[in-house]
Order: structure tokens, then sequence, then C-alpha cells
């Protein structure tokens, strides 16, 4: 009776392991597209600044090519 028992509960355990890492991996990998998603973002959000501050830059500078006859 009491190898049965033990049995049982050394079987629990071991899987019990596997389960708890798999769903550690699960989280890690979660956490790591999370950074990267976040990293995407500023990216991306940095390189439409930078075009935009270059475009503007770009067009002032023709506006002041072209000034006015007045």
């Amino acid at each position: 009776m009491q190898n049965e028992t033990l049995a049982k509960i050394f079987m629990q355990t071991v899987l019990k392991k596997p389960v708890r890492r798999k769903i550690y991996e699960k989280r890690n990998v979660l956490l790591k597209q999370n950074n990267s998603e976040g990293l995407v973002s500023i990216k991306a959000f940095v390189c439409s600044f930078i075009i935009g501050f270059i475009s503007t830059y770009f067009i002032v500078c023709w506006i002041k090519g072209s000034e006015l006859p007045y």
C-alpha cells in the first residue's frame, strides 16, 4: 500500500516538473516577444520622427529657396 502511494506521489512530482518547465518556457517566450514588440515600436517611432524632421527641413529649405518677389 505504501509503495503504491509512494509510486503515485513520485509519478505526480515527475509529471509536474515538465509541465512547470513548459509553462516557464512559454512565459519566457511571451516576455521576449513583448520586449521585441516594444523595441520595434520604439524603432518605428524614432524612424518616423527622423523622416518627418528631414522632410520638413527640405520643405522649409525649398520654400526659402523660392522666395516670393515682394
